[in-house]
This record gives structure tokens, sequence and C-alpha cells, in this order.
């Protein structure tokens, strides 16, 4: 059996946090290891689990997604990032592909 994809969902509203854990939970190559609800406790979980991607809100207390992001990538520089926002701004796109989020 090939090993499961090891993921993250960091969102600050814990119901979407729900809902996307929800959402693939079911599929039996992925594995949620950790959530986080801000910045901060992302970090905490990319230095505690080894990770493949991290689902990743822009808008976030404490730190916010793009903050957390290129803090991360110094460490985990091969680590992925899928960003998730509300915003339909352009720069909020654009700004975390330039910061390095995969999608």
């Amino acid at each position: 059996m090939k090993p499961k994809y090891r993921i993250c969902i960091a969102e600050d509203h814990a119901i979407v946090r729900e809902g996307l854990r929800m959402l693939v939970e079911p599929d039996e190559k992925i594995e949620v290891v950790c959530e986080a609800a801000d910045g901060l406790e992302l970090i905490q979980c990319a230095r505690s689990h080894p990770l493949d991607l991290i689902l990743l809100d822009i808008s976030m207390p404490k730190l916010n997604g793009l903050e957390s992001m290129q803090e991360i990538k110094k460490r985990h520089p091969a680590l992925k990032f899928l960003m998730l926002t509300s915003h339909n701004a352009e720069e909020y796109v654009l700004s975390a592909l330039l910061g390095g989020a995969n999608g």
C-alpha cells in the first residue's frame, strides 16, 4: 500500500476546517495529520509533523497565510501550498503565487 499524502488544514473558521476535512478524508490516499486556526499554530504543526501539502487560508489571525507560508518555506522549501480565500481581488492571488503557493 502506498503511503498517504499528509496534509494540514489551516483555516481560522472551525466550520470551514471541518467541511474541508469532510471533503478530503474519504480519499484513502489522504491523511489530515493536523489542523491550525492561525498562522502560529500552522508553523508549529509544520515543525511537528511531516507534511506534503498545506491547505492554507490567506486571512488568518496572529500571522496571515502569506506570512506563515514564507516562514514555513524557509525550513521546508519543497512543501506544497494550496491557498484558500474568500477574497476575489486579484492582488491576493498574485501575492500568493509570487510568494510560492502552488495554487
